[in-house]
C-alpha cells in the first residue's frame, strides 16, 4: 500500500514519486500535451533510467537515499517549464 505524500515544488519525480522507465515517457508525453510544453530539448535519459535500473536503484537507495547517478528533476522545475512553454537544460537550471 502506498502512503499519501504532500507534493510541493521540492518533490522529486524519481525519489519521491517513483516515476521512471516507461512511466516517465508516458508522464512527459502527457505533461507536454496538457500544458503545451515543448519537450524536444529535454534529454529524458539524463534523468530517468529504464524499469530494470529502477528496481536495482530502489534497493541501493534504501541504503544511500540517492538517485542512481542521474540528474534530479522536481515539481518546481516542471512549473518553470509550464511558465516558459519548454523543458530543457536552460529552464531546468535557471
Amino acid at each position: 500500500m502506498f502512503k499519501k505524500k504532500e507534493i510541493n515544488r521540492d518533490t522529486k519525480l524519481v525519489v519521491d514519486l517513483k516515476i521512471t522507465g516507461d512511466d516517465a515517457d508516458d508522464f512527459f508525453i502527457a505533461f507536454a500535451e496538457k500544458f503545451n510544453v515543448d519537450i524536444s530539448g529535454f534529454k529524458i535519459g539524463d534523468y530517468f533510467g529504464n524499469e530494470e535500473d529502477f528496481v536495482a536503484s530502489l534497493i541501493k537507495d534504501l541504503f544511500r537515499n540517492k538517485e542512481k547517478g542521474r540528474k534530479s528533476l522536481n515539481i518546481g522545475q516542471l512549473e518553470k517549464a509550464v511558465i516558459v512553454g519548454r523543458l530543457d537544460e536552460d529552464v531546468i537550471n535557471s
